[in-house]
């Protein structure tokens, strides 16, 4: 029986997570700019391993960017990556059609803060107000490079969901940059990219 931690949906195709860390792993691909497409449990390749013996491996994801760039992802836990040295040292040149670049997506690449930007990143993909979104670009107009504070950027005449949609929209496409990795809060400074 697949044990899972649930699923997600990227671009109407349904993403397994079949543990907590794919979870997290997951939303992080789908939160980062320029990703197209998401599977879950593909590749399926096979290997030669370091005794001779010719195994299958399936990796955890693949990801297809707008440039046509496809990656192979296995999510295994830090400690627990060197398992995978054989696959990817092994896997046959038949399989290399399937993916440009193979992968090992570990906690250090989708913490608990990646994760929760990732997943806030996600939401505001789906409820963001274009209008909402253009004002404050306007407002921005002017400062590109210059830093700012997240809740510098609420203004008392926008309704204050309305502009942090707006403001993590920003985000995902990269105008606003944090300054350093961690959970994106109010005093969270960006560098503004336009």
């Amino acid at each position: 029986m697949l044990k899972t931690n649930g699923a997600s949906v990227f671009d109407n195709r349904q993403v397994q997570h079949e543990s907590e860390l794919e979870q997290q792993v997951s939303a992080v691909i789908q939160a980062r700019h320029g990703i197209v497409e998401v599977r879950s449990q593909f590749p399926k390749v096979t290997y030669v391993d370091p005794e001779g013996h010719l195994r299958e491996h399936i990796f955890d994801y693949w990801a297809r960017f707008k440039n046509g760039f496809r990656l192979a992802i296995a999510v295994k836990y830090e400690r627990d990556k060197a398992e995978l040295d054989p696959v990817f040292s092994g896997v046959q040149r038949i399989h290399r059609a399937l993916f440009d670049d193979m992968r090992i997506m570990t906690e250090r690449h989708a913490t608990k803060d990646d994760f929760r930007n990732a997943k806030t990143i996600l939401w505001s993909r789906e409820f963001h107000d274009e209008g909402h979104v253009r004002t404050l670009l306007s407002e921005l107009h002017g400062q590109s490079g210059s830093q700012i504070q997240f809740f510098q950027l609420y203004a008392p005449h926008v309704e204050r969901t309305d502009r942090t949609i707006a403001i993590w929209r920003l985000i995902d496409l990269q105008v606003l940059k944090p300054v350093q990795r961690g959970r994106v809060n109010e005093l969270t400074w960006f560098t503004i990219n336009l």
